[in-house]
């Protein structure tokens, strides 16, 4: 479809059409647009949009400004619904921090562990890799942020 065809059938309110358009706009230059696109995309409850979104407010894209707390707050709402990609994303952030986000090693843990959990290998060995050298650096930490994690998704 064209540019043309995408932006009708998004002014109809279709998400996923919206999505495909800010895709189209993002390959040909137009951040502004695209990101316009993709965030009503993500506001009517489009997945792929919300994590797209969290990834382009991550600095993924040249063009948009990194945010750190929207960055967070889409890959959340992304993993609300599924997203099973936001867990490194979410972990990468909060170990490393980043506009709007401090560090925060018991968040980085908990999203790397539930990356470990992900269908998504390369995801997974990343976060493996992780936790794997925080377990070399202290394993006393390591254990105790292991329980703690262990101990919070008893009930869920």
């Amino acid at each position: 479809m064209s540019i043309q065809e995408l932006k009708e059938k998004a002014l109809e309110g279709k998400r996923s059409y919206q999505y495909d358009l800010a895709t189209e706009l993002f390959e040909a230059g137009n951040s502004t647009g695209a990101l316009y696109w993709l965030t009503l995309s993500a506001q009517q409850g489009y997945k792929y949009a919300q994590h797209k979104l969290g990834c382009l407010y991550a600095g993924r894209q040249p063009g948009v400004k990194k945010n750190g707390s929207k960055a967070v707050k889409w890959h959340k709402v992304a993993v609300e619904h599924g997203i099973t990609a936001s867990y490194f994303e979410l972990a990468d952030i909060y170990a490393k921090g980043m506009s709007g986000v401090k560090p925060n090693y018991k968040q980085a843990f908990y999203w790397h562990v539930k990356s470990t959990e992900s269908c998504h290998e390369e995801d997974r060995k990343k976060s493996h890799e992780w936790l794997e050298k925080e377990y070399k650096a202290n394993p006393d930490k390591w254990a105790e942020m292991m329980l703690k994690v262990t101990e919070e998704n008893k009930g869920k």
